[in-house]
């Protein structure tokens, strides 16, 4: 399933934990100011984490870096590696905190 996809599949709505529609818009920006910017050990990956307006739970956005994958060209397929947004949704803080499975890199919760 492509990523942005996974941010509005109906499972996460179901369980309240989609982001709105709005926020999927205002994405770009809310990311540039984030609450905090979390690690996850172990991968290469980190959580761009914001208040909502609207919820008690925080939202995270997680973006995969050094994400490998092909493009389609006129010559054919090729490689490249970017820093991609995997996923989005609504979380408890308390998830957010656990040190045993993230690092707080700037920010706090």
């Amino acid at each position: 399933m492509p990523a942005p996809f996974k941010v509005l599949r109906d499972e996460k709505v179901r369980f309240g934990q989609a982001i709105s529609g709005d926020e999927l818009r205002r994405l770009v920006d809310m990311i540039a100011a984030p609450l905090a910017v979390l690690r996850e050990k172990g991968s290469d990956t980190i959580l761009v984490v914001f208040d909502p307006l609207d919820a008690d739970r925080k939202v995270k956005v997680v973006v995969r870096l050094n994400f490998a994958t092909k493009i389609k060209r006129p010559t054919g397929r090729e490689r490249v590696v970017t820093n991609s947004i995997r996923s989005a949704g609504r979380v408890p803080v308390i998830t957010l905190r656990n040190a045993g499975q993230y690092e707080v890199l700037d920010g706090s919760l």
